[in-house]
């Protein structure tokens, strides 16, 4: 009777552990069994650092803040390429820009329909797929919609601004929310030439800008009403900025206010997405889905400020335009937040929500599931390739640990970075540390040279653009 008792007892100590453990890895799924909804929120152009989770002062972004403090929050996400287009074929088929081939003049117009995509995935697996777009980039005749049931363009582009997107997500919402789902949003904001609308556009700046041509000229300002406001050659640079024409590199001469009203706009920008993302989270309750949703944010790029000599993205491949924020909030982990400094790629997260849903694994998936490195089962290694091939720029880059290695085909030039001593990018050590610098460089020509092969063309067909398009893209200075 004793021994019964004891084993007993033994039994129960055992199980408790075992729950115990399973709880405190986050792994875990409720009583109710799993939750497949998936929504990927995707804000274009944005910086991780510009957002209050991520240490940012300004409050830019408290719905996302919110979000983050029950989720988890990825401190060094890398993206796979500086702008949209490769950015996301490689987000969604969790492969290399070497690979996938869609670039800058790339042997790729379109995504490859032999590249196979999440969305088609899921789609395989009973998911209602649906995207909303609002990037000229990232639209039907480009390819991107492999998988989807559904493909929304937002044809509200030249307003610029994310509302009527986040309007045409809320209606499908409030009709379909009963459905198992995989729902991708990708909204334009905060890409230039950051002209967030109403309130949004002023609600970080000191001095507005506004059209002086009825104000009274002293000296280089123009003054309206008693007021001071900056000068009319801020408006042409702002332009310049934004122009197609653009060369390589800058030749503006801005000054540090004129650079932090930039900034300013972006800020406003990132506020009024934020804004967006609140409006969606809010109606998810409403519905009593979001404790069944799994949401994901991120972003396909930065945005440089002049950290190393240029605007915008594209043609550089430092941590400010492909480092980007990404958080994970899902009914799957436990309520508790985290913050993973072990630096991921965006390609990581197509076998990510495989993992999480259950779904095996594809061949030809280059990414890593997170999965055990949020458990923390497993070491991962902390390995990141970004390739650009942008309006004459051609470069690429490798991280490892702490190190990252630029090859800068264009200029021919070769860079090499300590990250733990110089998270700036500042201090060139490739002479310093030219035997590091060879290895990295031969490992990074391997990994390219295995990730190249020929995948289905676009059947010898241009991408055909509709109007709409070629002027948003003209717009945003993507073509001329």
């Amino acid at each position: 009777m004793v021994n019964r008792k004891r084993i007993f007892i033994v039994m129960l100590i055992s199980i408790i552990l075992f729950i115990f453990t399973i709880l405190s890895q986050g792994l875990i799924q409720n009583s109710e069994g799993v939750y497949p909804n998936i929504i990927f929120i995707l804000i274009d152009t944005l910086r991780p650092d510009h957002l209050g989770c991520y240490g940012y002062l300004r409050n830019t972004s408290s719905q996302i803040d919110s979000l983050a403090n029950h989720g988890i929050v990825f401190k060094n996400t890398i993206s796979q390429s500086p702008w949209t287009k490769p950015s996301i074929a490689s987000l969604f088929t969790s492969t290399l820009p070497s690979t996938h081939g869609v670039t800058w003049r790339g042997r790729n117009k379109t995504l490859p329909k032999s590249m196979l995509t999440l969305a088609e995935v899921l789609k395989q697996n009973g998911y209602k797929t649906v995207a909303f777009s609002d990037n000229p980039h990232i639209t039907k005749c480009n390819g991107f919609d492999q998988g989807f049931d559904t493909f929304i363009e937002n044809y509200d582009w030249l307003k610029g601004n994310a509302e009527p997107l986040t309007n045409k997500v809320l209606n499908w919402f409030r009709e379909n929310y009963q459905k198992k789902y995989f729902i991708y949003i990708h909204y334009l904001d905060p890409h230039d030439p950051y002209n967030a609308p109403g309130i949004y556009h002023d609600i970080f700046l000191n001095k507005k800008v506004i059209d002086v041509s009825n104000t009274v000229k002293r000296g280089n300002t123009y003054v309206l009403n008693g007021e001071y406001h900056l000068d009319r050659r801020m408006k042409e640079k702002l332009k310049s900025i934004s122009n197609p024409d653009y060369p390589l590199p800058t030749p503006l001469h801005i000054s540090k206010k004129e650079l932090n009203y930039l900034i300013d706009l972006y800020d406003g920008e990132i506020r009024y997405v934020d804004y967006q993302v609140g409006r969606i989270i809010s109606v998810l309750k409403e519905l009593k889905i979001y404790d069944k949703t799994t949401i994901i944010i991120s972003s396909d790029h930065g945005e440089e400020f002049l950290e190393h000599g240029m605007f915008r993205h594209g043609y550089h491949l430092y941590d400010e335009i492909i480092k980007v924020p990404l958080i994970i909030i899902s009914p799957h982990f436990n309520k508790t937040p985290l913050k993973i400094e072990t630096p991921v790629n965006l390609i990581d997260l197509m076998p990510t929500v495989l993992d999480l849903l259950g779904i095996p694994s594809t061949s030809g998936m280059k990414g890593k599931s997170l999965i055990p490195l949020i458990n923390q089962d497993e070491r991962v290694e902390s390995l990141s390739i970004s390739e650009t091939s942008w309006k004459g720029s051609s470069a690429q880059t490798l991280r490892l640990a702490n190190w990252k290695y630029i090859n800068d085909i264009r200029n021919e030039r070769t860079e090499l970075f300590n990250l733990g001593e110089d998270s700036g990018e500042r201090n060139n050590l490739h002479l310093k540390e030219s035997k590091r610098a060879k290895k990295l460089s031969c490992l990074l020509s391997d990994i390219i040279s295995k990730a190249y092969h020929v995948t289905e063309k676009s059947k010898g067909k241009d991408t055909q653009l509709e109007n709409k398009q070629l002027e948003k893209l003209k717009s945003l200075g993507y073509i001329q």
